[in-house]
């Protein structure tokens, strides 16, 4: 993925690669012409990792503040009886 230029594709035509990923059947995927298939899922591997690193920066940024990012975890473990504010 690292050595992929990707400047040249719009960032709304890279979302759209990578949304193209994850709603099309398994079985589709097999249909599509193979450079198509590799632009799609770097798209969808760089859209991934740009997500996953906005909410690492957005957890270190507010340390101590579990409720900023959503996880089953706190709600699980207030069902079970956690204490109040477990992260």
């Amino acid at each position: 993925m690292h050595n992929w230029a990707l400047d040249s594709i719009a960032p709304s035509k890279q979302q759209a690669y990578a949304a193209h990923v994850v709603m099309r059947c398994p079985s589709m995927t097999a249909r599509i012409e193979q450079r198509r298939q590799a632009v799609e899922v770097v798209c969808f591997l760089r859209a991934t990792l740009m997500e996953l690193t906005d909410i690492a920066l957005l957890q270190a940024s507010h340390p101590g503040h579990c409720g900023q990012v959503r996880s089953p975890l706190p709600l699980r473990s207030r069902m079970i009886g956690g204490a109040p504010g477990d992260c």
